[in-house]
């Protein structure tokens, strides 16, 4: 294991050094940043330096305040047996976040989270979680505030550069997707937000210390390496770092982008043959409109299976979501996706079909403050004897200021 964090930190190196080295090459005169905004909502800390684009460029120094209020109402039909039975279950969180920017160069992020209630997902046994957001990951259900994130990040070389150092949230940084990341807007499911948490470990405290470098050499490429772990103490050992491309290419007006990443999870797992070792995990997404009002995703995610806590071994999704600008409501949003789980042959699970999810919502824009989205989720082949199919009706109202 030391010899692949050697050549996985190598690697790193060498292929950062090459991006810095063909900045000349590939530079971009122009004195608009060399990145392709994605459009926002996929986490606090942008995936893809969405901040870069915000409003916090309008001026030279300051602070900005956001915040949000994710409520959900979800209840299920089709669970009862005699272990478990149809409820409502109601959950939110609070977000808010406070940004100092000094002289456009150099940010300052603190983010504080509370909520209430996990929701559904322990009701029933699923391989896929019904209920990605809200749900308070540090506390299980209960009304603590916490401070989810504390980190700097400076922008370098004509603002291509990016680097992070802090506490953050790890996970919304990479295998993000423009039309499906937000679980606050778009789908609910966690299959469809990104994959680690059904297919991967997420970190055992969600919001990690990290170190995360971004470089954008031109506008349609964009490369990213993120060293993290699951607390604050010993850092050198059983991290969980991720590489990932990006590359973002114009169909004339219409947006694209396409990624590729690999993460290495250092925490010690038991393999087939009683032996330890990380597992190592390899995924693709991309968004793409096809029209200005219709976009597709896809993505797809596969790890190591022969570790024993690897009972699902990969997973895709993919669908499509419509602008309703289609029929004269420009802020609201369609959504219609699929998602299928592999189970590991290897491990002879009990249940080996996969469970698979449809999902249709409807985002409705209020006002500037306030939307709903009705919600429907239709699963299949839950991992259990009876009863293995199961809707769930939903209903999310999110406050953003």
């Amino acid at each position: 294991m030391e010899s692949l964090k050697l050549g996985f930190s190598t690697f790193l190196v060498l292929f950062f050094s090459l991006f810095l080295s063909a900045n000349n090459a590939f530079s971009d005169t122009s004195d608009e940043r060399a990145v392709t905004q994605e459009p926002p909502g996929v986490g606090i800390l942008p995936s893809d330096i969405d901040l870069i684009e915000s409003s916090l460029w309008q001026g030279s120094n300051g602070f900005e305040f956001s915040g949000g209020v994710t409520s959900l109402l979800q209840s299920t039909s089709g669970v009862s047996t005699s272990d478990t039975k149809d409820q409502t279950d109601f959950s939110y969180t609070v977000d808010l976040e406070l940004i100092y920017n000094h002289d456009e160069r150099y940010y300052v992020v603190i983010a504080m989270e509370a909520g209430e209630g996990n929701g559904i997902n322990d009701n029933f046994p699923s391989d896929i979680e019904p209920n990605y957001d809200p749900y308070h990951s540090s506390a299980k259900g209960s009304q603590d505030v916490i401070i989810s994130q504390v980190y700097i990040e400076g922008l370098f070389l004509d603002k291509s550069f990016v680097i992070n150092i802090g506490k953050m949230d790890v996970h919304a940084l990479y295998d993000n997707n423009a039309l499906v990341s937000d679980e606050t807007t778009n789908f609910i499911s966690g299959a469809f937000v990104r994959a680690v948490g059904t297919v991967g470990r997420e970190l055992d405290k969600y919001y990690s210390p990290a170190v995360r470098l971004l470089y954008s050499p031109v506008t349609w490429l964009e490369a990213q390496a993120i060293y993290s772990h699951s607390g604050v103490d010993d850092l050198a050992n059983n991290p969980f770092m991720v590489f990932q491309l990006a590359v973002k290419p114009g169909f004339g007006d219409l947006e694209g982008n396409y990624r590729a990443y690999v993460t290495y999870d250092a925490r010690n797992y038991e393999d087939e043959s009683g032996a330890y070792k990380g597992d190592v995990l390899y995924g693709f997404n991309f968004d793409q409109y096809v029209t200005d009002h219709i976009g597709i995703f896809f993505r797809y995610a596969t790890h190591d299976n022969s570790l024993l806590a690897n009972r699902v071994v990969s997973m895709l999704s993919g669908g499509v979501t419509f602008s309703a600008g289609l029929w004269g409501r420009a802020d609201d949003l369609l959504g219609i996706g699929y998602a299928q789980l592999k189970a590991n042959d290897r491990l002879k699970p009990p249940f080996d079909e996969g469970q698979t999810v449809w999902e249709i919502y409807y985002n409705a824009r209020i006002n500037s403050l306030l939307s709903i989205t009705p919600d429907l989720q239709f699963h299949k082949n839950l991992p259990r004897e009876e009863k293995r199919s199961v809707v769930i009706y939903g209903l999310r109202v999110q406050a953003d200021f």
